[in-house]
């Protein structure tokens, strides 16, 4: 999500794959392609938070036959509101499922701090309308 060519997402992510974020659909493959939806949102956070940074704290990944694998993540999340400064830094923990097969994460379940994101994405709302 920081960093990397997402330039890349159609190599390792399904066109078909889903992905909700607190029970949300973030990825949709009614909509379109889902690699197109994925680079459209890491976009969409690199706009907004240049210095959004993510550490992986922990990973169990349980193999199954035919190419498939169960990835379990925690991780942390910081970077820096809209508007800038200190009081605007932000950090949270956050949870990922990823089911992956053949190489290409088909569906990924994401469980975050719902506060600390209302708080990220009304920053951004304002910025966008100028209140910030």
């Amino acid at each position: 999500l920081t960093t990397g060519k997402i330039e890349d997402a159609e190599q390792y992510i399904d066109a078909n794959a889903v992905s909700y974020a607190n029970g949300y659909m973030l990825l949709d493959p009614d909509r379109g392609d889902s690699p197109v939806q994925f680079v459209a949102n890491v976009s969409f956070w690199r706009e907004h938070d240049p210095d959004l940074s993510m550490n992986v704290y922990d990973e169990i990944v349980k193999k199954h036959r035919h190419k498939k694998q169960d990835v379990a993540v925690r991780f942390v999340m910081s970077g820096t509101l809209p508007g800038g400064g200190d009081a605007a830094r932000f950090t949270f923990e956050g949870a990922a499922f990823v089911r992956v097969v053949a190489g290409r994460a088909t569906e990924w379940r994401l469980i975050l701090d719902s506060h600390v994101m209302q708080t990220i994405l009304a920053s951004i709302a304002g910025e966008r309308s100028g209140e910030s």
